[in-house]
């Protein structure tokens, strides 16, 4: 490993991702080199496919056990529509990142959050499972869903921040 010449240097950004990208070259500038900061650890472990008929039927079981058909929802009755196959409540992302800022900062919801990110959840597994469970209740759809997963991780990041909490944070993929 590399000896830095010197000691990181603050970085202020808009994004994670941007913070990211800085980092490394943060890191570069110092003195490490791309394998001191990401080290190749050997090959990775690969799956290994095996067909069988015990395991066609194992999933055959699984996914008879109340999963939805495929085109189920092209036959549902219209005048039950789920939730998100409505307008949304917020098709506004502003209006969508108020709301989710509110129940963010509700007591319990602080408490569980706080509680999740302690344990070592990531941000952004917190983040998407929060805005997933709003879009499947009708709140948003899938577009301010996407557009509303960096701020609202930003949102917890800080939350966490200021509770000097050590946490685990994950680039969001998209």
């Amino acid at each position: 490993m590399a000896q830095p010449n010197r000691g990181p240097r603050d970085i202020v950004t808009d994004s994670i991702s941007e913070t990211a990208g800085q980092s490394v070259l943060d890191g570069l500038d110092a003195g490490f080199t791309i394998d001191d900061m990401a080290p190749d650890n050997g090959p990775k472990i690969r799956g290994e496919a095996r067909f069988n008929q015990e395991g066609l039927d194992e999933i055959v079981n699984l996914s008879s056990k109340g999963g939805a058909i495929p085109g189920q929802s092209l036959v549902n009755d219209p005048s039950q529509p789920y939730p998100w196959e409505q307008p949304p409540e917020f098709a506004n992302p502003k209006d969508a990142l108020d709301y989710m800022t509110g129940l963010v900062f509700q007591p319990e919801a602080m408490k569980e959050i706080v509680g999740a990110l302690a344990n070592g959840a990531a941000v952004a597994d917190v983040a998407m499972v929060m805005l997933y469970a709003k879009f499947t209740e009708g709140k948003f759809n899938p577009d301010v869903l996407m557009l509303l997963a960096e701020p609202v991780c930003i949102l917890l990041w800080q939350l966490v921040k200021k509770l000097t909490l050590s946490i685990t944070l994950k680039t969001v993929m998209i």
